[in-house]
Formats: C-alpha cells, sequence, structure tokens
C-alpha cells in the first residue's frame, strides 16, 4: 500500500511541475509554441488541463 501513496504523490509532484511548465509557455493570446511534432486538436484544451483537480 505503501508504494501506491508513492506513486500517487510522485504522480502529482510531476503533474504539479509540467502544468507550470505549460503555464510558463503559453502565449498571451492562450496558444502554446508549437515545437517538434506538436499540433492543436489532439488532446486536451490547455484550460481543461488547468481545471483539473
Amino acid at each position: 500500500m505503501i508504494h501506491l501513496i508513492e506513486i500517487e504523490t510522485n504522480t502529482k509532484i510531476q503533474a504539479e511541475l509540467m502544468l507550470g511548465w505549460l503555464q510558463q509557455i503559453t502565449f498571451s493570446n492562450g496558444d502554446i509554441p508549437l515545437v517538434n511534432d506538436s499540433a492543436f486538436g489532439i488532446c486536451l484544451a490547455r484550460m481543461s488541463c488547468l481545471n483539473m483537480d
């Protein structure tokens, strides 16, 4: 059971770091830069990710 708690804690920490990075790279109009193989419309919208609890 302890392993599940560690996994949950580590997952939450990583998700918070990723969302923080997303907020940092987002342009003032809400768009994100398209780098490497990025594309619009293939995943959740940025605001959907930011509103998750």
